[in-house]
C-alpha cells in the first residue's frame, strides 16, 4: 500500500523570512505632516474646500467646468501667468461640415502664434484636450497651450470634440480625425506632433496608428501621464516640451 504524505495544515509553520533591508524609522509617520502653505492659501483661494456642485444634466455639467476653467485661466493671466498674455497671437475658427458627409457639426479650432525676436519654427503642434469625453473645450487647457507655444516658439492648433454622452464616441473621434486632416494638409516643411492629454491622449494615439511618420505625445501637464504614456516615434520629441511639460524620463537626445 502507498503511503500518501501528510497533510499539509500538519507541516510546522517555518518563520517568516526576515525583511531584505531594515526599515528605517524616519520614514514612518506617525501623523501626517503639515501641508504647504502656499498649498493651504491655494485651497482658500479657489474655495477647494467646499462642496461640490453635483449635476445631473451632461450640458449644465459641461457649462459649469467650462466657467470654471474660464474663471481660474482669468485669474491666473492677471497674475501668475501673465508672461502668456505676452508675445501671442491667439485666434478663434472653426471648420464647416466636411465635404461630401450628412453630418453637418462644426469643429471649433484655436490658433496659437508666438511673436518672437527670433525666427518662428515651422514645426506645428495640433494639441486635443482631456476629459475623459465628457468635458473639456477650447479654454480647459488654454494655458497648456499658450506654454506650449511660448516654449517651443512654434504654432500650436487647438482642437475640441463631440462628447458624450449626446454624442458617441465615434463622433467624437471623427471630429479629431477632420481636424488633423485639415490642418496637417497644407504643411511642407517642419515637424508635426500631435500632442494631447488624457482622453485627448487616446486620439493622439489612435491617429499616430495609421501615420507612423507622425510624432506623438500624451501628457499631463506638470505631472506623470496616464494610459498612454510617453511614445516615440521616429522623429525626436522637441527637447523643450520633455523638460518643461512632462515628468518622465527623458528619451535618449537626438541631436534636436
Amino acid at each position: 500500500m502507498v503511503q500518501l504524505p501528510r497533510s499539509t495544515a500538519e507541516a510546522p509553520l517555518l518563520p517568516a523570512p526576515a525583511p531584505r533591508f531594515p526599515r528605517d524609522p524616519r520614514l514612518v509617520f506617525e501623523k501626517a505632516p503639515p501641508l504647504d502653505l502656499a498649498w493651504l492659501a491655494h485651497e482658500a483661494a479657489f474655495n477647494l474646500l467646499a462642496p461640490k456642485a453635483v449635476f445631473t444634466d451632461p450640458v449644465t455639467n459641461q457649462k459649469h467646468y467650462s466657467d470654471t476653467c474660464k474663471a481660474m485661466n482669468k485669474e491666473l493671466l492677471a497674475g501668475r501667468d501673465e508672461y502668456l498674455t505676452k508675445q501671442i497671437v491667439i485666434s478663434d475658427t472653426s471648420l464647416g461640415p466636411q465635404a461630401g458627409s450628412a453630418d453637418t457639426h462644426v469643429v471649433p479650432i484655436r490658433e496659437y502664434r508666438p511673436i518672437s525676436s527670433i525666427p518662428v519654427t515651422k514645426d506645428v503642434i495640433i494639441y486635443f484636450h482631456g476629459g475623459g469625453l465628457y468635458v473639456g473645450d477650447l479654454d480647459s487647457e488654454d494655458l497648456s497651450c499658450r506654454r506650449i507655444c511660448k516654449a517651443l516658439n512654434c504654432t500650436v492648433y487647438s482642437c475640441t470634440y463631440r462628447k458624450l454622452p449626446l454624442f458617441t464616441a465615434d463622433e467624437s473621434l471623427s471630429d479629431a480625425l477632420y481636424a488633423f486632416g485639415d490642418i496637417s494638409s497644407g504643411k511642407k516643411e517642419g515637424k508635426l506632433v500631435v500632442m494631447g492629454s488624457s482622453s485627448g491622449g487616446r486620439k493622439c494615439w489612435r491617429r499616430s496608428n495609421s501615420e507612423p511618420q507622425l510624432l506623438f505625445g500624451c501628457f499631463k501637464p506638470d505631472c506623470p501621464p496616464n494610459g498612454l504614456c510617453y511614445t516615440l516615434l521616429t522623429l525626436s520629441f522637441p527637447r523643450a516640451c520633455r523638460a518643461n511639460f512632462t515628468a518622465l524620463p527623458k528619451p535618449q537626445e537626438q541631436g534636436h
